[in-house]
């Protein structure tokens, strides 16, 4: 088996407070981070520059490119219960933002390569939404919370929550 080797090429300095989330836009051309510092930053991958710098209404948990649009459009989760819709990079303010029905923090978000539906992880429940009209999204399944865990040892948080989101190949 062999390996590549692989070398440090760019520092991306521009974040006041720890990172939460790094994602690659499905071209990989752009890497879109999101950190404490309420601050969601556009990287163009080869050149290692920010291009873009949007500041959002609170601490960003997770992002998750549409596929749809190309590297256009990043949606932005926020610990603040704000899933924030991102298409217009070079305004400094988010775009819209998305009704999820819920009163909770994100912690998750994935959106599915061919249907476009985005799966939002809030609290112990996963909301599946999908657009109904453009740039507008409504949910149409929630996914039932998993059981709690019975008699936990007390060092571990009984509570569930998502950690991770992936649609099948068959987007359900």
């Amino acid at each position: 088996m062999g390996f590549t080797q692989y070398f440090h090429s760019h520092s991306l300095k521009g974040h006041t407070a720890p990172i939460s989330c790094v994602q690659f836009s499905p071209d990989s051309a752009m890497l879109a981070s999101g950190a404490d510092d309420s601050n969601l930053m556009i990287w163009d991958t080869k050149l290692g520059s920010l291009v873009h710098h949007i500041i959002v209404p609170g601490t960003v948990n997770c992002l998750a490119w549409d596929y749809s649009t190309t590297g256009k459009c990043v949606f932005c989760g926020c610990a603040n219960r704000m899933l924030l819709l991102i298409e217009n990079f070079d305004d400094e303010q988010p775009s819209d933002f998305v009704q999820t029905g819920t009163k909770s923090t994100i912690h998750v978000l994935c959106v599915a390569q061919i249907s476009g539906q985005l799966a939002i992880a809030v609290g112990s429940k996963v909301h599946i939404a999908q657009e109904f009209k453009l740039r507008k999204y409504a949910t149409s399944k929630i996914l039932p919370s998993p059981e709690h865990l019975l008699n936990p040892p007390k060092h571990v948080d009984s509570q569930v929550q998502a950690r991770s989101l992936d649609f099948t190949n068959q987007d359900s």
